[in-house]
């Protein structure tokens, strides 16, 4: 999974990861250090529970990775 999610990634600047998990937080670890070893442009990178929504349907050991291109927000001063 974490090589599919590589491949379809951005790869022409920085990225931000979010990795979603329902109980299963090592599930989560794992994908996350398996994206960082295939990918060199992770910005920045989030684990979180899922919510009822999502694990009612999933239901336990679902894992949700979204990839989101990286970019300066005004105001910010990054």
């Amino acid at each position: 999974f974490a090589r599919y999610v590589a491949r379809r990634a951005p790869s022409d600047g920085p990225v931000n990861i979010a990795i979603g998990h329902a109980v299963s937080p090592d599930d989560a670890d794992i994908i996350a250090a398996t994206l960082k070893d295939y990918m060199s442009n992770i910005e920045q990178l989030t684990i979180s529970e899922l919510g009822a929504a999502f694990g009612v349907h999933g239901g336990p050991g679902t894992l949700v990775v979204a990839v989101q291109p990286a970019r300066d927000v005004p105001g910010s001063g990054s």
